[in-house]
């Protein structure tokens, strides 16, 4: 996906990816398209909208909504904030990493950075279409004022949660500055590591694992739950084929994580960082 191969570096995999996005609103109708990804891919996939909407000569439309997952959305060199995440530097083996197992994200640090430099160069890599998390307030509010609606989920343990919250309180301000038909939404799973909605959902449905006879007390279950809620509600789409919607609803959903929401106004926007 992200076309490195051959020295294709930045902003290869960018171009290829708004001309992907440019086609299918070509054959489908913007309407009928959500773009999603998780981890790196939900950074190039915030950076692709971005691109698409705010920075072409002629903006194309905005989709019917945009779904991120995890985000890495900041790859520049000094992206991780140790402060904001001190556990994640106990978790190293040499400082009992094996006992801390399960209270901390399962990304190295700092092996996580490595992959970033193969994207392009360290100045490139501080640009907001390489690092949408380092947009300015001016992009997020052109990314608002397109119409799209944005679904943003993240866990609290995660080793990117700076740049994850950071990015959340832009967005949700962008939101609350820009009066339109655009939204922003985030769902923050308590405890939950990088990418867990992702990975975990293979194995509550293939091994049994992690709650698979009672998928309502599955955070990993009501992560998705969540977005295909949004689906339905925000975006109108046809719930009739998403069983889970009634299978995984929540029992408890304080226990499981804390969703915020902003949407034209800032009164809808408010939550309690020290919940995550």
């Amino acid at each position: 996906a992200f076309g490195n191969e051959g020295g294709n570096y930045f902003p290869a995999a960018l171009d290829g990816w708004v001309r992907t996005y440019a086609s299918l609103v070509g054959i489908y109708g913007a309407e009928n398209v959500v773009v999603a990804g998780d981890s790196a891919g939900a950074g190039l996939t915030l950076a692709t909208l971005l691109d698409a909407l705010c920075h072409l000569d002629t903006p194309l439309p905005a989709p019917a909504g945009m779904l991120l997952f995890s985000p890495f959305c900041d790859i520049s060199d000094d992206s991780f904030d140790p402060a904001k995440a001190p556990a994640r530097l106990a978790f190293h083996a040499k400082e009992g990493g094996l006992q801390k197992y399960g209270g901390s994200d399962y990304l190295p640090f700092p092996g996580y950075r490595y992959p970033c430099v193969a994207y392009g160069s360290a100045a490139q890599r501080r640009t907001s279409l390489a690092s949408p998390g380092r947009a300015s307030k001016e992009e997020l509010d052109a990314l608002l004022r397109s119409g799209v609606k944005i679904l943003l989920n993240f866990g609290g343990m995660e080793l990117l949660q700076s740049q994850q919250r950071h990015l959340a309180a832009e967005l949700a301000a962008a939101a609350c500055r820009v009066k339109g038909t655009g939204s922003f939404d985030h769902f923050v799973i308590r405890g939950g590591t990088h990418d867990l909605p992702v990975l975990g959902l293979p194995l509550i449905q293939n091994t049994a694992f992690c709650a698979a006879n009672q998928p309502r007390d599955s955070p990993v279950c009501e992560a998705w739950f969540r977005a295909l809620k949004w689906l339905a509600d925000d975006l109108g789409w046809d719930a009739s084929g998403m069983s889970a919607l009634e299978d995984w609803a929540p029992t408890s959903p304080a226990s499981l994580g804390v969703r915020a929401r902003a949407e034209g106004s800032c009164s809808k926007w408010s939550t309690d960082w020290e919940d995550y």
